[in-house]
């Protein structure tokens, strides 16, 4: 999870090097644990991260807790971190309970991206689409269809880039088939491989530019097949 993290977070400022704002749409499993890691890295580079809930925290996976609360501790150096008015250190970190009044913060959340935007900070917008990983499939339940809706008005409203952790979700990994809701990803950063579904004909308009974080335990199956049958006939 480490490792794709900082694999997600470098493509991440591949494309965008100038630190800038990252919301992170976390779902409760390790696609969520993997974009708090990527938001992490970046927040030791300045970036200022605003992390959107899609569960309740104990309904979250022990891991995901775990990665959320390293990224709630303040790390021992950020790069461009400012004071703040009462005398401490700004670390822009800004946790939303987005299953607790999705109208209202969805609002506040376009009003701070159309203000920043407005007064020519020229910084990113950046988020991170950490909702569900490879095992899921479509149709999408709310929660979850809720928040990716939220997503796509984000991007196609406030100019905000899209990064999916792995997939976009709503996206089949294998078929490549998309639920009516599917988040519409301007970069997907997939984890060690490039996935069946991300390729097929029917997803690229919502996969976007499609890059890989290598994993160094997580290969095609092709190719752990083959390794696979060098080591037998090593061994006869």
């Amino acid at each position: 999870m480490d490792q794709a993290g900082a694999g997600i977070a470098r493509t991440i400022t591949n494309f965008f090097p100038h630190p800038g704002k990252c919301i992170v749409f976390a779902g409760k499993g390790n696609n969520a644990g993997d974009a708090l890691v990527a938001a992490q890295c970046l927040r030791r580079l300045g970036w200022r991260i605003q992390v959107w809930l899609s569960f309740k925290e104990v309904d979250c996976s022990e891991l995901m807790r775990k990665k959320l609360e390293s990224l709630r501790r303040r790390p021992p150096e950020i790069l461009g971190a400012r004071p703040s008015r009462s005398g401490g250190t700004d670390f822009g970190i800004t946790l939303v309970e987005l299953w607790a009044d999705v109208a209202d913060q969805l609002s506040a959340a376009q009003d701070t991206i159309a203000s920043e935007a407005y007064l020519g900070s020229g910084s990113p917008v950046v988020i991170l689409d950490g909702l569900l990983g490879l095992g899921a499939k479509p149709p999408l339940r709310d929660p979850i269809r809720i928040a990716c809706r939220y997503i796509n008005q984000l991007r196609e409203k406030e100019g905000a880039y899209v990064f999916a952790v792995d997939l976009p979700t709503g996206l089949d990994g294998d078929s490549g088939k998309t639920d009516r809701d599917c988040v519409i990803a301007d970069f997907t950063v997939t984890i060690g491989f490039a996935k069946p579904g991300l390729v097929a004909d029917g997803a690229l308009n919502f996969v976007g530019r499609l890059e890989v974080a290598p994993l160094d335990e997580l290969r095609p199956p092709e190719k752990k097949e083959k390794e696979n049958c060098r080591v037998r006939a090593g061994s006869s």
